[in-house]
């Protein structure tokens, strides 16, 4: 569908150079890989952050980042896109429950990822490790905070009751990585348009 450009006002101006951008990339095969590096941003800062708690040896909370990485990255797989014809070029799509609130979960990812067979077997396999970890993590840290509320000792720090091992969890960041990876191909494969279905937009006049 097309779409206008009101030349009266001055805010288009920045529209329409974002468009022109777009055609560029489009024209070139690289627009899909510019929107799957936009709004998979955040599942790689998660993951490099849940590497640097892992050097740190703070288990639990590179465990937390992890499942974090993946949940985030699978979210913006299905709910973001972008497409240079149309006039808000990237958009998130989540969806929405009754009430209008946001209503999805790492499993409904997990499972909606699986039916469409983005990854491998080994790859959703080791997602289901990843989130069964951060929940376990997760689990663990709110017992903690609930028998210390007055403590000023920080629960990651409680290494006796971790039963993450170090190489589970550098599994679990390597298997990370892999999935990120692939989830990075698909998302800018659909959503690379041909070349034709490029349209430069309208003024009015």
């Amino acid at each position: 569908m097309g779409w206008q450009i009101d030349r009266s006002d001055p805010n288009e101006l920045e529209l329409v150079r974002a468009h022109y951008l777009a055609e560029q990339l489009a024209d070139e095969g690289v627009f899909g890989l510019f929107v799957a590096s936009f709004f998979l941003v955040p599942a790689d800062y998660y993951l490099a952050e849940a590497k640097k708690a892992r050097d740190a040896r703070i288990v639990d909370g590179a465990s937390l980042l992890c499942r974090a990485a993946m949940e985030t990255a699978l979210y913006m797989y299905f709910f973001a896109h972008g497409n240079p014809d149309e006039r808000m070029i990237l958009w998130i799509d989540p969806p929405r429950g009754a009430r209008g609130k946001i209503d999805v979960s790492f499993e409904d990812l997990r499972q909606r990822i699986a039916r469409e067979k983005v990854v491998t077997a080994e790859q959703l396999k080791a997602l289901r490790l990843i989130q069964k970890h951060g929940n376990e993590r997760a689990h663990t840290m709110k017992i903690l905070h609930g028998k210390l509320p007055n403590t000023s000792l920080d629960p990651l720090t409680f290494n006796d009751i971790v039963h993450l091992q170090p190489h589970e969890l550098d599994l679990d960041l390597r298997n990370a990585e892999s999935i990120l990876g692939t989830l990075y191909e698909a998302m800018a494969e659909r959503n690379q348009p041909p070349r034709r279905a490029v349209r430069t937009p309208q003024q009015t006049p």
